[in-house]
């Protein structure tokens, strides 16, 4: 089994409402809409903390200060996931954010 680890946040701000980050995949019939919490892949040699800070960076326009706790572990195999891999192992932590327009460097 060839799983693709990711790091990702459980993104609050001070009413507890949640970031969710908008993704259109084009190779899914019909282009489909899925929303995700904000990360993605841990790069060979990268810590999921590190990975983290860079997708918050990219997808959101956010900056981790402080390590942030540890809040999931999930893996789940057999997606068919990207890069012929078969599934994902996830890493979710708590960042809690003030209320912001977030202001991603990807689009």
């Amino acid at each position: 089994m060839t799983l693709r680890r990711s790091a990702r946040a459980v993104v609050l701000d001070e009413h507890d409402r949640i970031l969710l980050c908008r993704h259109v995949v084009p190779e899914l019939t019909g282009a489909v809409v899925v929303r995700t919490a904000p990360g993605g892949g841990v790069e060979p040699g990268e810590t999921v903390l590190a990975a983290l800070r860079r997708e918050l960076r990219e997808e959101a326009g956010l900056t981790l200060g402080a390590d942030p706790p540890h809040v999931r572990h999930q893996e789940v195999a057999g997606l068919g996931g990207p890069a012929g891999r078969t599934g994902v192992v996830n890493d979710y932590v708590l960042v809690r954010t003030v209320s912001c327009r977030p202001a991603p460097a990807v689009r």
